[in-house]
């Protein structure tokens, strides 16, 4: 089979939202890159979704959060709101 493959993850944290640490950071997501990297024997690219794309690998591709998807997440209770 050939063509690209494409991940997606999503860079999360309460620091980002008004909350006091980031529980997924910028080293998290480069090491999916680097995993990816020494994995994958077909081109692939990894996306982000995050507010806050410092840090990231330039190999990531990031994916601002909507402002409707931060209010979402700022009025709900846990992780799963963002996901």
């Amino acid at each position: 089979m050939s063509g690209q493959n494409y991940f997606v993850t999503m860079k999360w944290g309460s620091a980002t939202l008004g909350g006091t640490r980031d529980a997924f950071t910028a080293t998290h997501i480069n090491n999916i890159q680097t995993m990816l990297e020494k994995t994958q024997s077909q081109p692939f690219k990894l996306f982000c979704l995050t507010d806050t794309p410092e840090g990231l690998d330039d190999a990531v591709e990031y994916i601002p959060l909507p402002d409707s998807v931060k209010q979402m997440i700022r009025g709900a209770q846990g992780n799963f709101a963002k996901l």
